[in-house]
């Protein structure tokens, strides 16, 4: 009986209710519960198929039967525990230190263990005494001031993490500027590297026309003088006939200097101003004062998101909702992207995937494969919103605009590409993907997911809101390349609706 006794804690509670079994069943898997905490746990799963809360493992929903004899086990603990009930001066009462480890009524602790920082009473302190993996734990008797020094202790390493983290930031921080540093140097350089070619083209440009006028100029004078020359002979022939009386060949003479003077085109005397190629300085002029003009311009954005840089150490991470909902987005989805099978309503508000095709028209960025869309926004910046789901698995996900789309593979799933970051839902729990990496969440998700992004400081939340309570359900530090969209994935007959209420109340 007393090892009934010893057991009881270990194999005969439910890890639901967290008290002992009341009515047991026993699922294929081996695990026990009570009737009523099992059938409200998979009253919220609608697909048929059901998960065990202990070992995740998925089957089709089983008939329930009463375990007789796991229930005489239970009456005979619980009859046990009555015989032989502590006396109360055993319990935990005002002015007490409890014990952290109990999970029902809290014994009184009796000993604190300095790695651990936790108090432990008579029962839960043996594994202490008794493991190797303790033997370096030093035990101290417990009292209330060593609890309050133990909580300044846990403030000290709560506080060590944060300089940890901060550490983390500071690399990031020094990482991010570094690369902006290169990747803006590589970029003037370009620029400059640009500007010096159109320089150089110009040049050459100047200097072919040049050569080309200078050539054409020097081609008139050489008729021009061969002209005049010609004209200077004649002209002394003919003085020469007018000192003589042949009266025969001066008709003669005047008729061909006559010719010679019409087939020359006249040249003009008069100085000419050197002003030939003074309209490509204006024109370059006119360039450079527009390239100054947006140099400028563009330097002062340039300056403004320099200064707009906002890293962790700036301004913290909200906390409360209320202090989300000032980041609040009305994210609505993109009809080009969704699944054939996915039909929007309510404005691109709401999804259902229906499992039949819905007649969208042929787009480039529609996904073919996956039961995926994306948010019709491209973000930077910091926001939160918040996404309604219900009747079965949903994938509350970002990714880059450039995700592919119409390959025939279900490894285009937001999760599993290394650009996406995923966190998939049901009513058992969550997994987190990235990259086709991740692991299962213990923790219940309610049927509102928050998700925050505070795009420079690269962190991604998920939360599980129940009115305004937030619960953390997953975390990630990451640095985004570039603009992210809201994903989603959506099974079939499944519903996911965006939350804008949250946008009005943060207007208020």
């Amino acid at each position: 009986m007393a090892q009934l006794v010893l057991l009881h804690e270990e194999n005969f509670f439910c890890s639901i209710c967290l008290d002992l079994l009341k009515e047991p069943v026993t699922l294929p898997c081996g695990h026990n519960y009570c009737t009523k905490c099992i059938e409200g746990h998979w009253d919220k799963d609608r697909n048929g198929r059901v998960r065990c809360p202990e070992c995740r493992h998925i089957f089709y929903r089983p008939v329930l039967k009463k375990n007789h004899l796991l229930a005489e086990v239970v009456d005979i603990i619980e009859k046990t525990e009555l015989e032989g009930a502590r006396p109360d001066h055993c319990y935990a009462g005002p002015g007490d230190v409890a014990c952290d480890t109990c999970r029902k009524r809290k014994l009184k602790a009796v000993e604190t263990c300095l790695q651990c920082l936790v108090s432990y009473c008579d029962e839960h302190v043996q594994p202490h005494y008794q493991s190797p993996a303790f033997k370096n734990h030093k035990l101290v008797k417990v009292s209330g001031k060593l609890h309050g020094d133990i909580c300044i202790l846990q403030v000290i390493q709560e506080t060590e993490e944060g300089v940890n983290v901060l550490q983390q930031e500071g690399e990031t921080i020094n990482y991010s500027a570094d690369r902006s540093a290169r990747n803006s140097d590589t970029l003037f350089a370009e620029l400059i590297s640009s500007v010096e070619r159109r320089r150089s083209e110009v040049r050459e440009q100047i200097r072919d026309q040049q050569r080309r006028e200078v050539k054409r100029a020097d081609e008139q004078r050489k008729r021009a003088e061969q002209a005049l020359t010609e004209l200077r002979s004649r002209h002394a022939e003919l003085e020469q006939l007018s000192l003589t009386e042949d009266t025969i060949h001066v008709p003669h003479i005047s008729n061909s200097l006559s010719r010679i003077s019409e087939s020359i085109h006249p040249v003009s005397s008069k100085a000419r101003p050197l002003s030939y190629f003074e309209g490509v300085t204006v024109a370059v002029s006119k360039m450079w004062g527009k390239l100054e003009a947006i140099l400028k311009d563009e330097g002062t954005n340039v300056s403004d998101a320099v200064n707009r840089v906002d890293v962790l150490l700036s301004t913290p991470e909200p906390k409360t909702r209320a202090e989300f909902l000032k980041y609040a987005l009305a994210v609505t989805m993109d009809p080009n992207t969704t699944h054939p099978f996915l039909a929007l309503s309510e404005g691109n508000l709401k999804v259902l995937n229906t499992k039949v095709e819905q007649g969208h028209p042929p787009h480039p960025l529609r996904f073919g494969e996956c039961w995926q869309c994306l948010g019709t926004e491209a973000l930077t910046g910091r926001h939160y919103w918040e996404v309604e789901w219900g009747g079965g698995y949903v994938d509350i996900a970002v990714s880059y605009p450039d995700t592919p789309r119409s390959a025939d593979t279900m490894e285009r799933r937001f999760g599993l590409m290394k650009d996406t970051w995923c966190l998939q839902v049901c009513s058992e729990g969550g997994c987190f993907r990235h990259g086709g990496v991740g692991g299962e969440i213990d923790i219940p998700v309610n049927s509102r997911v928050g998700m925050y992004l505070d795009h420079s400081a690269g962190i991604l939340s998920w939360y599980s809101v129940c009115s305004d309570t937030m619960t953390l359900l997953q975390r990630v530090q990451t640095i985004f390349t570039r603009p992210i969209l809201p994903a989603f994935w959506v099974c079939d007959m499944a519903t996911m609706k965006m939350c804008h209420d949250i946008k009005k109340s943060s207007e208020k």
